[in-house]
């Protein structure tokens, strides 16, 4: 399978692995071909304490296991650098100091051309497994192209308290679903009565989050969904979703390496 190439200037234009990437793309993208690494930056509004700090450590990296996750291997957070607020604004992540506790409110958690988070959100700080999921959620708006899929449009919130939610996936719902959706859901999904497809759905071309998340990364990363070998041009209409693909036992299928960790920048 494919793999990262010899990280030697000396072999800088070759390419190793057969991915159709030098050795030197690869080593300026710090990543795998058939994986992407993403590197963000970081910002907050007041000086963290310690305490604080080991928690946003926390919740950064159950995001980035969960995107691991969600996209079956083929993306991971690699580096989180905090920069200053004022000098460095906006990062990729500015977290805010307040509490948000509903929607209304403009720290709420939401993505935009970057993440905006509160200093804790309702009841939940980053130290707690809610809060990252939260970030994930976010990072699917800002850095995959996803669009929410637990209301319909015109923004109509499926009634989820009655059984009736949006297709099953994280960007309805983080905390219950810990994939993104597929045509299949959606064969397998229709609209609560007097409600229409999801936002996601009517905005980009009645597309699930897979597809536009292949569609929108397969130019430049290795999809072998199929796993025969070969780099797929379009996506599997039939593909299934691999359960918990952020365990090491997945490393089999040769799309990220085994024991992958956040690294952060303070």
């Amino acid at each position: 399978m494919y793999g990262l190439d010899f990280k030697d200037p000396a072999n800088e234009g070759n390419n190793d692995d057969g991915d159709g990437a030098t050795n030197l793309e690869e080593y300026d993208f710090d990543t795998d071909p058939t994986y992407y690494e993403v590197h963000l930056t970081v910002a907050f509004e007041w000086d963290i304490d310690w305490a604080y700090r080991l928690g946003v450590v926390k919740a950064m990296t159950l995001a980035s296991d969960f995107i691991q996750d969600v996209t079956d291997g083929y993306l991971n957070f690699r580096t989180m650098k905090v920069v200053d607020w004022d000098i460095d604004h906006p990062a990729d992540i500015m977290f805010h100091d307040g509490t948000a506790w509903n929607s209304d409110d403009p720290i709420w958690p939401h993505a935009g051309g970057h993440i905006t988070l509160p200093r804790t959100w309702q009841f939940f700080s980053p130290w707690d497994g809610t809060y990252g999921n939260v970030i994930a959620h976010e990072f699917g708006h800002f850095g995959m192209d996803l669009g929410d899929e637990y209301y319909d449009v015109p923004k109509h919130d499926y009634p989820w308290y009655l059984g009736l939610g949006g297709p099953p996936g994280f960007m309805d719902n983080q905390d219950w679903v810990s994939e993104m959706t597929t045509p299949i859901d959606y064969l397998l999904w229709s609209p609560p009565p007097d409600y229409g497809y999801p936002y996601h759905y009517t905005h980009h071309n009645s597309e699930s989050c897979w597809e536009t998340f292949f569609n929108d990364f397969a130019n430049r990363r290795w999809f072998d969904l199929n796993h025969d070998g070969a780099r797929d041009i379009t996506f599997p209409m039939g593909y299934v979703a691999v359960s918990d693909a952020s365990q090491p036992d997945m490393s089999i299928y040769g799309r990220f390496p085994i024991g992958v960790t956040l690294k952060f920048r303070w």
